[in-house]
């Protein structure tokens, strides 16, 4: 219950400095996530719960082969200049409400999948892919498939952006839901010179498309 989700959290007590649940830097074969069993995940709007699609089309509620996550910090995750990231079946605030700014910021990544995410907490963006120059020189990213998010965000439950000091390409979403987003279902934005293209929504290049993406 420690790690902050505020600004300048240098300015806080020792102790309460630190903001991110995973902070990889330069890594190669990442997975986090719950235990995967190749269902895909949806939702119920009447009992307000994410269910897993059985192969004879019933619905499974039982979640507990998610990872739970209550509190994330500023990011659950910040990756930069890491390449093949597998996050999947993950449960956000299935206890607690007190949970993240940003749950997913992929920057500078290459090989990234994104499968089976339930969230209802976060204050920014759930999944977010960019480019910047953290890293003291820029990296292009490509090759993103974002499958089965379920989220309800104070801002973006997908961003493309802001950070665009390179291009950003082949990227394949398929199957969200958007609860709630006080900004945009989807963001795409560049502002640092960096070319975005070959994005796709609801093209099956991720998988099969159970059901077509929703906002409300």
């Amino acid at each position: 219950g420690n790690l902050a989700t505020s600004d300048k959290v240098m300015n806080n007590v020792p102790g309460r400095r630190g903001d991110k649940m995973f902070s990889l830097k330069l890594c190669t074969n990442i997975e986090i996530g719950g235990l995967d069993t190749g269902r895909d995940m949806w939702y119920d709007p009447q009992k307000d719960e994410p269910y897993y699609m059985e192969k004879d089309g019933k619905r499974n509620y039982d979640s507990n082969n998610m990872l739970h996550i209550d509190q994330g910090g500023h990011f659950v995750i910040l990756a930069t200049g890491t390449d093949n990231i597998h996050v999947h079946d993950t449960y956000f605030a299935y206890h607690s409400s007190k949970n993240a700014r940003d749950i997913y910021d992929f920057m500078s990544c290459n090989n990234v999948t994104v499968t089976n995410i339930y969230s209802r907490v976060s204050s920014d963006d759930i999944v977010k892919l960019g480019s910047d120059c953290s890293l003291g020189f820029t990296r292009p990213a490509r090759n993103y498939k974002i499958r089965n998010i379920v989220g309800d965000t104070n801002c973006n439950l997908f961003q493309i952006g802001s950070e665009t000091a390179d291009d950003i390409q082949d990227v394949f979403i398929d199957n969200i839901y958007v609860l709630g987003s006080n900004k945009a279902g989807v963001s795409i934005s560049t502002n640092d010179g960096g070319h975005i293209k070959n994005v796709f929504l609801n093209s099956g290049q991720t998988g099969t498309i159970h059901s077509r993406s929703m906002m409300y």
